[in-house]
């Protein structure tokens, strides 16, 4: 059984990518952009959408997050920003 991909949104994204994106991963929504909230809902979470700022301790709160890095409008650039965990 293949393992459930949790993605935290912090910020609306618009219909058609949340319906892409629920095809493939579990959506938890941010109720607030406290950062108590952020850092509690992102402990689970291998992914974040967001278009705000977050917390500066976000990766060392998160463990199973997989940093990277994506700009838009297009083209949309993508890299991860960190090496890995323990490298």
């Amino acid at each position: 059984m293949n393992a459930v991909h949790r993605v935290l949104l912090t910020d609306s994204i618009s219909p058609a990518g949340e319906e892409v994106l629920a095809r493939r991963a579990e959506i938890i929504r941010a109720p607030d952009a406290d950062p108590v909230t952020l850092r509690r809902l992102a402990r689970d979470a291998e992914g974040i959408i967001t278009r705000s700022k977050l917390p500066d301790d976000i990766i060392a709160v998160a463990p199973r997050l997989r940093p990277w890095s994506c700009t838009a409008p297009a083209p949309i650039w993508c890299r991860s920003p960190t090496p890995p965990r323990g490298a």
